[in-house]
């Protein structure tokens, strides 16, 4: 579905592309939600994981590479996803606790679809989009860096409290 909606994009036919979007992000969701209650979980979170990682890069990839933007904005665009998915997996294995962000990857998605929906209209919104995806995981890398130096400090208070 992710698939055929950066073919569909690719088209110009904004409503179907934003459509399938959608379906394959329904469609992983219910996956996921289904797949907690299943044996190996350790396997089935990490294939979980890397195949929402995969259909997000195709459906902002498809979405950005299909109207002619410049090269830059492409490449900060994932880029930026692949820091910010490897900012997230350290953060979390260094502190050993789910990490939430503010926008995640439900965000970035929802700027995509919505930029498919509005690309009908006129393909600037397209551009727009590529900058408040920029936006939004600059802003949630900086939310994990500040997660991090603060669980530091406080675990560096907590353990002076202790000694005493």
């Amino acid at each position: 579905m992710a698939a055929a909606a950066a073919y569909f994009i690719n088209t110009g036919n904004g409503i179907s592309a934003g459509l399938a979007a959608t379906a394959a992000v329904l469609f992983i969701e219910y996956g996921v939600e289904k797949s907690v209650g299943l044996k190996n979980r350790r396997y089935i979170e990490a294939f979980n994981n890397t195949s929402m990682t995969v259909i997000e890069a195709v459906i902002i990839g498809g979405l950005l590479a299909s109207h002619e933007l410049p090269g830059l904005i492409i490449a900060a665009v994932l880029s930026g996803l692949v820091v910010v998915k490897s900012l997230k997996s350290n953060a979390e294995d260094y502190t050993r606790e789910s990490i939430d962000v503010r926008f995640g990857r439900r965000g970035r998605l929802a700027v995509a679809v919505i930029a498919m929906f509005l690309s009908t209209f006129n393909s600037y919104y397209v551009f727009i989009a590529g900058f408040v995806l920029i936006g939004t995981m600059v802003f949630d890398s900086g939310q994990i860096l500040y997660g991090l130096h603060s669980e530091k400090e406080s675990s560096e208070l907590k353990e002076r409290i202790l000694s005493r």
